[in-house]
Protein backbone atom coordinates (compact mmCIF):
# COMPACT_ATOMS: atom_id res chain seq x y z
CA UNK A 1 0.00 0.00 0.00
CA UNK A 2 2.87 2.51 1.09
CA UNK A 3 4.47 1.80 -2.71
CA UNK A 4 1.12 3.19 -4.19
CA UNK A 5 0.36 5.77 -2.28
CA UNK A 6 4.14 6.69 -3.20
CA UNK A 7 3.21 6.04 -6.81
CA UNK A 8 -0.26 8.08 -6.99
CA UNK A 9 1.45 10.52 -5.32
CA UNK A 10 4.34 10.99 -7.42
CA UNK A 11 1.88 10.68 -10.40
CA UNK A 12 -0.70 13.78 -8.92
CA UNK A 13 2.95 15.72 -8.57
CA UNK A 14 3.85 15.19 -12.19
CA UNK A 15 -0.24 16.54 -13.09
CA UNK A 16 -0.02 19.30 -11.51
CA UNK A 17 3.63 20.48 -12.26
CA UNK A 18 2.22 20.19 -16.07
CA UNK A 19 -0.55 21.81 -15.65
CA UNK A 20 0.93 24.51 -13.61
CA UNK A 21 3.51 24.86 -16.60
CA UNK A 22 0.31 25.09 -19.30
CA UNK A 23 -1.41 27.35 -16.84
CA UNK A 24 1.50 29.69 -17.09
CA UNK A 25 1.79 29.14 -20.70
CA UNK A 26 -1.28 30.52 -21.15
CA UNK A 27 -0.90 33.18 -19.93
CA UNK A 28 1.92 34.19 -21.24
CA UNK A 29 0.78 33.90 -24.91
CA UNK A 30 -2.58 36.01 -23.83
CA UNK A 31 0.00 38.74 -22.55
CA UNK A 32 1.50 39.01 -25.43
CA UNK A 33 -1.59 39.14 -27.61
CA UNK A 34 -3.30 41.54 -25.89
CA UNK A 35 0.24 43.53 -25.28
CA UNK A 36 0.94 43.86 -29.05
CA UNK A 37 -2.57 44.63 -29.87
CA UNK A 38 -2.38 47.80 -27.30
CA UNK A 39 1.19 48.90 -29.00
CA UNK A 40 0.11 48.05 -32.63
CA UNK A 41 -0.09 51.41 -34.64
CA UNK A 42 -3.62 51.31 -35.78
CA UNK A 43 -4.05 52.83 -39.60
CA UNK A 44 -3.71 56.35 -40.08
CA UNK A 45 -6.85 57.65 -42.33
CA UNK A 46 -5.33 60.04 -44.86
CA UNK A 47 -7.07 63.00 -46.73
CA UNK A 48 -8.22 62.12 -50.41
CA UNK A 49 -7.94 64.73 -52.50
CA UNK A 50 -7.16 65.88 -56.26
CA UNK A 51 -3.52 65.68 -56.99
CA UNK A 52 -3.73 69.43 -58.13
CA UNK A 53 -4.61 70.26 -54.75
CA UNK A 54 -1.82 67.58 -52.89
CA UNK A 55 -0.11 65.45 -54.91
CA UNK A 56 1.96 63.95 -51.57
CA UNK A 57 -0.71 61.02 -50.72
CA UNK A 58 -2.90 58.98 -52.96
CA UNK A 59 -4.91 61.35 -54.87
CA UNK A 60 -7.28 61.44 -57.70
CA UNK A 61 -5.83 62.57 -61.54
CA UNK A 62 -8.54 62.60 -63.10
CA UNK A 63 -12.35 61.47 -64.14
CA UNK A 64 -12.91 59.60 -67.35
CA UNK A 65 -15.16 57.50 -68.72
CA UNK A 66 -15.30 53.86 -70.61
CA UNK A 67 -16.81 52.38 -73.29
CA UNK A 68 -19.60 50.98 -70.95
CA UNK A 69 -20.50 54.06 -69.63
CA UNK A 70 -18.84 53.27 -66.57
CA UNK A 71 -17.00 56.44 -64.22
CA UNK A 72 -13.56 55.74 -63.60
CA UNK A 73 -11.46 57.01 -61.06
CA UNK A 74 -7.59 57.43 -62.63
CA UNK A 75 -5.21 57.40 -59.34
CA UNK A 76 -1.77 58.65 -58.17
CA UNK A 77 -0.56 55.72 -55.45
CA UNK A 78 2.03 57.87 -52.90
CA UNK A 79 4.73 55.12 -53.97
CA UNK A 80 5.57 51.55 -55.79
CA UNK A 81 4.35 48.67 -53.88
CA UNK A 82 1.26 50.69 -52.19
CA UNK A 83 -2.00 47.96 -50.93
CA UNK A 84 -4.01 47.50 -53.41
CA UNK A 85 -7.60 48.67 -52.54
CA UNK A 86 -11.13 49.21 -53.28
CA UNK A 87 -13.43 52.43 -53.22
CA UNK A 88 -17.36 53.17 -51.71
CA UNK A 89 -18.63 56.04 -53.46
CA UNK A 90 -21.82 57.50 -51.14
CA UNK A 91 -24.34 60.29 -52.85
CA UNK A 92 -27.35 60.69 -51.50
CA UNK A 93 -28.72 57.33 -50.18
CA UNK A 94 -26.80 55.41 -52.76
CA UNK A 95 -23.96 53.65 -52.15
CA UNK A 96 -21.75 52.13 -54.89
CA UNK A 97 -18.42 49.87 -54.71
CA UNK A 98 -15.65 50.19 -57.39
CA UNK A 99 -13.24 47.50 -58.09
CA UNK A 100 -9.64 48.85 -58.40
CA UNK A 101 -6.21 47.96 -60.09
CA UNK A 102 -3.01 49.11 -60.64
CA UNK A 103 -1.10 49.22 -64.00
CA UNK A 104 1.76 47.59 -64.80
CA UNK A 105 3.39 49.72 -66.99
CA UNK A 106 2.83 52.72 -64.37
CA UNK A 107 3.48 51.15 -61.19
CA UNK A 108 2.85 54.88 -59.17
CA UNK A 109 -0.51 54.67 -60.95
CA UNK A 110 -4.22 53.07 -60.59
CA UNK A 111 -7.58 53.25 -61.97
CA UNK A 112 -10.93 52.14 -60.29
CA UNK A 113 -14.47 51.59 -62.42
CA UNK A 114 -17.86 51.58 -60.89
CA UNK A 115 -21.27 53.12 -62.08
CA UNK A 116 -21.59 56.73 -62.98
CA UNK A 117 -22.45 59.50 -60.21
CA UNK A 118 -24.39 62.98 -61.13
CA UNK A 119 -22.23 65.80 -62.44
CA UNK A 120 -21.57 68.44 -60.43
CA UNK A 121 -23.11 66.75 -57.15
CA UNK A 122 -20.36 66.09 -54.50
CA UNK A 123 -19.60 62.57 -53.38
CA UNK A 124 -17.98 60.75 -50.42
CA UNK A 125 -15.34 58.59 -51.44
CA UNK A 126 -13.86 55.85 -49.01
CA UNK A 127 -11.01 53.94 -49.69
CA UNK A 128 -10.27 50.40 -48.17
CA UNK A 129 -7.39 47.84 -48.25
CA UNK A 130 -8.57 44.93 -49.93
CA UNK A 131 -6.29 42.81 -47.76
CA UNK A 132 -8.04 43.50 -44.17
CA UNK A 133 -10.79 45.68 -45.46
CA UNK A 134 -9.31 48.67 -43.39
CA UNK A 135 -10.37 52.53 -44.35
CA UNK A 136 -7.34 54.07 -45.55
CA UNK A 137 -8.20 57.56 -46.97
CA UNK A 138 -11.31 59.74 -47.49
CA UNK A 139 -12.87 62.68 -48.90
CA UNK A 140 -15.18 64.72 -50.39
CA UNK A 141 -15.14 64.89 -54.38
CA UNK A 142 -17.22 66.55 -57.15
CA UNK A 143 -17.30 64.87 -60.48
CA UNK A 144 -17.32 68.43 -63.08
CA UNK A 145 -16.21 66.90 -65.95
CA UNK A 146 -15.94 63.62 -67.60
CA UNK A 147 -13.12 62.46 -70.33
CA UNK A 148 -14.80 60.55 -73.04
CA UNK A 149 -13.12 57.65 -74.28
CA UNK A 150 -11.49 58.40 -77.58
CA UNK A 151 -12.21 56.13 -81.31
CA UNK A 152 -9.66 54.73 -83.01
CA UNK A 153 -9.89 55.80 -86.47
CA UNK A 154 -8.50 53.20 -89.38
CA UNK A 155 -6.48 54.41 -92.41
CA UNK A 156 -7.02 52.24 -95.17
CA UNK A 157 -3.55 51.94 -96.73
CA UNK A 158 -2.80 50.22 -100.22
CA UNK A 159 -1.54 46.78 -100.25
CA UNK A 160 2.36 46.71 -100.80
CA UNK A 161 3.18 45.48 -104.19
CA UNK A 162 0.09 45.88 -105.54
CA UNK A 163 0.40 48.43 -108.47
CA UNK A 164 -2.70 51.09 -109.28
CA UNK A 165 -2.66 51.35 -113.34
CA UNK A 166 -2.29 55.04 -114.53
CA UNK A 167 -5.02 56.35 -116.53
CA UNK A 168 -5.75 55.42 -119.61
CA UNK A 169 -4.85 58.50 -121.99
CA UNK A 170 -5.77 59.15 -125.99
CA UNK A 171 -2.98 59.76 -127.93
CA UNK A 172 -3.53 63.18 -130.45
CA UNK A 173 -3.28 62.14 -134.35
CA UNK A 174 -0.21 62.30 -135.93
CA UNK A 175 1.32 62.35 -139.21
CA UNK A 176 4.14 60.37 -140.16
CA UNK A 177 7.35 62.38 -140.48
CA UNK A 178 8.24 61.20 -143.94
CA UNK A 179 4.74 63.07 -145.73
CA UNK A 180 4.95 66.43 -146.86
CA UNK A 181 1.40 68.04 -147.60
CA UNK A 182 1.46 70.78 -150.51
CA UNK A 183 -1.24 72.74 -150.99
CA UNK A 184 -3.34 72.32 -154.05
CA UNK A 185 -2.81 74.89 -156.70
CA UNK A 186 -5.43 75.45 -159.70
CA UNK A 187 -4.10 74.95 -163.26
CA UNK A 188 -2.01 77.47 -165.03
CA UNK A 189 -4.17 78.38 -167.72
CA UNK A 190 -1.77 78.99 -170.94
CA UNK A 191 -3.38 81.76 -173.38
CA UNK A 192 -4.23 80.48 -176.93
CA UNK A 193 -1.28 80.79 -179.07
CA UNK A 194 -1.71 82.85 -182.58
CA UNK A 195 -0.95 80.92 -185.52
CA UNK A 196 -0.24 82.59 -188.14
CA UNK A 197 -2.33 82.20 -191.48
CA UNK A 198 -0.33 82.22 -195.05
CA UNK A 199 -1.91 84.02 -197.42
CA UNK A 200 -1.65 85.07 -201.16
CA UNK A 201 1.07 87.51 -201.53
CA UNK A 202 2.52 87.21 -197.89
CA UNK A 203 1.63 86.65 -194.45
CA UNK A 204 -1.15 87.94 -192.21
CA UNK A 205 -1.26 87.60 -188.70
Amino acid sequence: MNMDKKRLLIILAIAGIVGLLACVFAVTLIGRYLNERETRPTAEVTDLTSCDTDPSGLCVVSFSSDNLNHLVFNFQVPYEGYPMFYLKVRYDDTVNVYSCQGLEDVPTSAFCTGNRTPLGQPIEVEVYSTENDMLISKGALIVSAVALPTTVQQTVTSTPGTITPPPEVTPAPSFPSDTSITPTQPPATIPPRATPTKTPGGYSN
